[in-house]
C-alpha cells in the first residue's frame, strides 16, 4: 500500500464511525444483510419500526452499503399505507435519502401532515428540521387555501337523494370544521 494513501478504510487509517453506528444490534443487522440464513431472506423491513431502521440506514451510508440501503428505503416504500403515526420521521427520512424512488414515502407523509387536524406538535418540528417543516407548512397551506376558496366544493360529489347545493354546502363546512383545530374548553382556575 503506499504510504501517501490517506484514504480512510485502509489498514494504516481504519474507516471511523461514530459510536451509535457501532453498535451489536446494527452490526447483526447488517451481517444478515450480508451473509442471509437463506439466499434472498433478508430481515423484515417496516414503518412500525423505523427507530431501528434510521440507524440501519445511517450505518449504511457511512459504510457505503448503497445496494443495502436501497433495499431498505424500497421495503419502507412499499409499508408507504402505515405512514401515519410516524410521518414526521419518514418525511424526514425521505428528504434525507432524497431519491426519486421513495417518492411514495415523501407525498404518503406529506399527505398526512397536510390534511389532518392537529398542528405539528413541538416534538415533530424537532424532528422534521427547518427545511421539512417549511415544506409542510407550505402544502398545509395551499390546501387549506384550496378548500376555504371554494374550489373544492364544485368537486365534491353527492348522493342522489340529497338536495345537491345543500349537501355539498354541509359537507364543506364539516371538511372545513375537520380541517381547523379547536381550543381546549376555558377552565376556570380558582384560588383557594
Amino acid at each position: 500500500m503506499p504510504a501517501a494513501d490517506v484514504l480512510e478504510g485502509t489498514a494504516s487509517n481504519p474507516l471511523a464511525l461514530p459510536s451509535n453506528l457501532c453498535t451489536a444490534s446494527l452490526f447483526t443487522v447488517l451481517c444478515d444483510f450480508l451473509y442471509p440464513v437463506r439466499m434472498g431472506q433478508f430481515p423484515h423491513v417496516s414503518i412500525a419500526n423505523i427507530d431501528h431502521w434510521e440507524a440501519v440506514l445511517k450505518a449504511t451510508a457511512a459504510l457505503q452499503m448503497e445496494d443495502t440501503q436501497q433495499y431498505i428505503l424500497q421495503k419502507l416504500q412499499e409499508d408507504a399505507p402505515n405512514i401515519k403515526s410516524n410521518a414526521a420521521r419518514i418525511l424526514r427520512l425521505a428528504l434525507d435519502y432524497d431519491d426519486n424512488s421513495i417518492s411514495n414515502l415523501l407525498f404518503g407523509a406529506l399527505f398526512v401532515l397536510a390534511y389532518r387536524c392537529q398542528p405539528i406538535s413541538p416534538t415533530e418540528n424537532v424532528i422534521l428540521g427547518e427545511k421539512a417543516i417549511t415544506l409542510v407548512n407550505y402544502t398545509r397551506e395551499s390546501v387549506r387555501c384550496c378548500f376555504f376558496l371554494g374550489k373544492a366544493k364544485a368537486k365534491i360529489q353527492t348522493n342522489t337523494s340529497c338536495d345537491k347545493e345543500n349537501c355539498k354546502t354541509a359537507i364543506f363546512r364539516k371538511i372545513i370544521a375537520n380541517m381547523q383545530t379547536r381550543p381546549p374548553p376555558n377552565r376556570v382556575v380558582r384560588d383557594l
